[in-house]
């Protein structure tokens, strides 16, 4: 009795310390997290995906207030290393080419204070097609400001999300 009054208290106390939700990654005080609506979908239904970015420190972060999968492709690296902010893959091998417009110029910032959310949502539908019936994994990461930016409180590394699955059928 007295351990499972012990495990909730120690989740209680996690939860409200701001542990990000499962299914995100974290990384120098920021959590990032893609989802979808849901795991199935007909063909030709909207796919929405959102995006959540949590400040999980205790100052406040200036982020890269990113445009989303439906403005464009960035990436870093190169080959096999190569990491995309955006991608989809058919059955998890075959990449979904971006067909959409790609916007220009820098992205405005976002000041996200101490365990303060915000979340941005896309249909994906119009710039990849998922017409196919099958798997479709879908990955992602966020890219922060450069390694050797000084300004105070910009955030600076990459995130990689972990891949999340969705099914279309008949």
């Amino acid at each position: 009795m007295r351990s499972h009054i012990a495990i909730s208290l120690l989740l209680a106390i996690v939860t409200v310390a701001g542990v990000p939700p499962a299914r995100c990654a974290e990384r120098n005080g920021l959590a990032f997290a893609m989802t979808t609506d849901k795991r199935n979908y007909k063909v030709g239904e909207p796919v929405r995906v959102s995006f959540t970015w949590t400040n999980v420190g205790v100052t406040t972060l200036v982020i890269p207030n990113w445009r989303g999968p439906t403005e464009g492709v960035t990436g870093s690296g190169e080959g096999e290393s190569a990491i995309r902010d955006f991608a989809v893959y058919y059955e998890g091998k075959e990449m979904v080419g971006y067909r959409g417009v790609f916007a220009c110029g820098v992205a405005p910032e976002l000041s996200l204070e101490s365990k303060r959310t915000v979340t941005h949502s896309y249909e994906i539908n119009d710039v990849y097609s998922l017409s196919r019936t099958g798997r479709y994994v879908l990955r992602s990461a966020y890219f922060g400001y450069a390694p050797n930016d000084r300004a105070l409180n910009h955030w600076r590394g990459e995130i990689v999300h972990p891949d999340v699955e969705i099914w279309i059928h008949e």
